[in-house]
């Protein structure tokens, strides 16, 4: 199977890789031996409601905060700093979902996108998830930015702190939105990867389907999907 069909859709699939252990059930549970883990931030866990749309081909999550405070999605690892009481919905998405060509020459995908859906004013601040391994690699922080869609257009937001598996955003506005590096500014660049093993038990031989992808939940559902087809 082709690169083509795991990186562009727009969809999501319903299932995880049966191989995959899970904290929560639904996401994988290696972590870097080199970063520290969990980011000692005492977020509360909060798990969210799941709607499926149809044929179960896209997930959207609904997270109830029921007041202010810090607060950890058990199903996206997405983090949400609320002033009030609110509700915020969100669901995976890709580049090229939004923006035709991609993100722009020289940048990398540094993290998941998402497409999140909150009151005005009600998020004080948004930590998203990135891939990059900030231990072992060479990557300076300053370089790396939060990217917004907006009219069919990328915008650049400087994070106003990164961790070692988030960016924090504060007074953020929301379209579809996720971590992207400036690549051209270093020689290699570690990343946070996966790897999915799968059998294919119906070939006749026995054949194992491999796969080394960046620590990318949406992806890793994009997978899975592809290999129960």
């Amino acid at each position: 199977m082709g690169n083509q069909n795991l990186f562009t859709p727009c969809a999501p699939p319903e299932h995880q890789p049966p191989q995959m252990e899970s904290d929560s059930g639904t996401r994988s549970s290696a972590k870097c031996m080199a970063c520290p883990w969990p980011e000692d931030d005492r977020a509360e866990e909060v798990k969210p409601e799941i709607t499926r749309g149809k044929e179960g081909k896209k997930e959207t999550y609904r997270a109830h905060f029921p007041q202010a405070g810090f607060f950890r999605c058990a199903e996206t690892e997405l983090k949400f700093l609320v002033r009030t009481a609110t509700t915020v919905e969100y669901e995976y998405s890709f580049w090229e979902c939004h923006l035709p060509d991609g993100i722009p020459a020289g940048w990398m995908e540094a993290g998941l996108v998402f497409d999140i859906h909150a009151t005005l004013g009600a998020v004080e601040a948004i930590h998203l998830l990135h891939f990059l391994c900030l231990t072992e690699g060479n990557v300076n922080t300053s370089e790396m930015r939060i990217g917004h869609v907006l009219n069919g257009n990328m915008l650049l937001e400087k994070p106003n702190a990164v961790k070692p598996f988030h960016t924090e955003l504060r007074d953020p506005s929301f379209s579809p939105m996720g971590v992207i590096l400036l690549s051209a500014a270093f020689p290699f660049i570690c990343v946070h990867s996966l790897v999915l093993l799968y059998h294919v038990i119906r070939a006749a031989n026995v054949t194992l389907h491999l796969y080394l992808i960046p620590n990318n939940h949406g992806l890793e559902k994009v997978v899975d999907k592809d290999e129960k087809r």
